[in-house]
């Protein structure tokens, strides 16, 4: 018989969390009685959507695809579409891999999963809109029918993709979800974490309220599968997709392109802590040294905020990343970079209307931008510590325990964890 697996992700969850997270009840049962890892190497850029993806498909953003949260659009830098769909991920997910052993498979609020009814069978996807529809209509649309009931049950504790309502309205459906239609593979996806941390910085009061929440929260899926006499029967996972960092400065390269004439031949389209340029007509050589030129300067002047200029094939090399872009920048740490088209290239964040605190998006190694790792339940071993691994042995190591076949990825099954 295979253990069913319950898959919580907690949104800019950052392993520097840890010594907090120990003094807390749930967590810190987690960390006694099943195994856990200390630092977590995510992909880059360090975006939900890409990180998430990796997560469910073991692999890294070259392979599946998803290598921004948004779809870049120059001619609405401040609206662009986000990858909601599940078809714009190019290798097979979990939840596929599941479905051909014919698992019973749920998720809420997962990225990058609407319309995905063909391998889940209880689906309720992160999709919204800024044009007022309604967010229980666009679950509806693009989610299970089978969800409907509870999506009904529950649509009063919305309040568009308002925090702490959305979290409240994924605890109360995921509930019901375990309860009546008890899944062998269920993901859920918090968010309240990362919202309060971009608002109020990542060490802020509000974020470690929430990350006490967050363990109440745990202990009610705890608490419910003990009721329904199915916590020895459930593997148990909790995990982030990356940290953040705080920054005092945001870059508008729109601005610096602006200023060089180049506003119709490239294209900024912000990754937060990185950037990724988008040429209209990149096979043009001449444009294509032109636009280099204009970055590497702007790289190599005295107080430049730039860390990183990387080519398309640089990273590709170093990162495992292919997109349509034909060059990323890292900011350094303080810095941040947004889409739109000001008076200036680089500006304080206190001198923009209701501008974040924090952000993520940079490089995985940098230290702030790491996450965590627990896992509790019949196959996991009790009392074990690791110091790192990755990202993309996370899908193979849930594969392992539901004991499906998942091949073709990137990342390792943590076999140390297993029993």
């Amino acid at each position: 018989m295979t253990n069913s697996l319950l898959i919580i992700s907690l949104d800019a969850l950052n392993a520097k969390d840890l010594p907090y997270l120990k003094t807390l009840k749930n967590f810190s049962h987690f960390i006694k009685n099943g195994s856990h890892v200390e630092s977590i190497d995510t992909v880059y850029p360090t975006l939900t959507y890409c990180c998430h993806t990796s997560i469910i498909t073991g692999n890294y953003p070259n392979h599946h695809g998803i290598v921004h949260n948004e779809i870049p659009n120059a001619k609405d830098p401040l609206r662009q579409k986000w990858h909601w769909y599940k078809k714009d991920i190019q290798c097979p997910t979990l939840f596929d891999a599941a479905k051909r052993k014919r698992l019973k498979t749920a998720s809420v609020l997962w990225p990058v999963m609407a319309s995905a009814n063909a391998s889940i069978d209880y689906n309720v996807p992160e999709i919204w809109s800024d044009h007022g529809k309604s967010m229980a209509s666009l679950f509806i649309k693009n989610g299970s029918l089978s969800t409907l009931p509870f999506v009904l049950k529950h649509k009063s504790l919305l309040n568009g993709k308002k925090q702490p309502e959305l979290d409240n309205f994924i605890h109360a459906v995921s509930q019901d979800i375990l309860i009546n239609k008890k899944p062998d593979l269920m993901a859920i996806h918090f968010t309240a974490l990362d919202s309060l941390r971009h608002i109020h910085g990542v060490f802020s009061d509000e974020a470690y309220q929430a990350l006490h929440t967050l363990d109440q929260r745990i202990g009610d899926f705890l608490q419910l599968l003990a009721d329904e006499n199915r916590l020895d029967t459930t593997n148990i996972v909790l995990l982030g997709d990356h940290g953040g960092q705080d920054f005092t400065h945001a870059v508008f390269l729109n601005t610096l392109f602006k200023k060089n004439n180049l506003s119709k031949d490239a294209y900024a389209s912000s990754a937060g802590g990185s950037v990724h340029i988008h040429l209209t007509h990149p096979k043009d050589k001449e444009i294509y040294q032109r636009v280099y030129q204009v970055l590497s300067d702007f790289s190599q002047k005295e107080n430049t905020p730039i860390k990183h200029l990387f080519t398309r094939e640089e990273l590709l090399s170093s990162h495992h990343i292919d997109g349509n872009y034909s060059f990323v920048l890292e900011g350094k740490e303080g810095y941040v970079f947004r889409n739109n088209t000001l008076h200036q290239v680089i500006v304080p964040r206190e001198e923009l209307p209701h501008c974040y605190k924090s952000d993520h998006g940079y490089l995985p190694e940098n230290p702030n931008l790491k996450t965590l790792f627990f896992a509790m339940g019949p196959n996991i071993r009790p009392g074990v510590s690791l110091p790192n691994a990755r990202l993309i042995d996370e899908g193979p190591t849930f594969a392992k325990l539901l004991k499906i076949a998942f091949p073709d990825v990137d990342g390792q099954a943590l076999d140390s964890i297993l029993c």
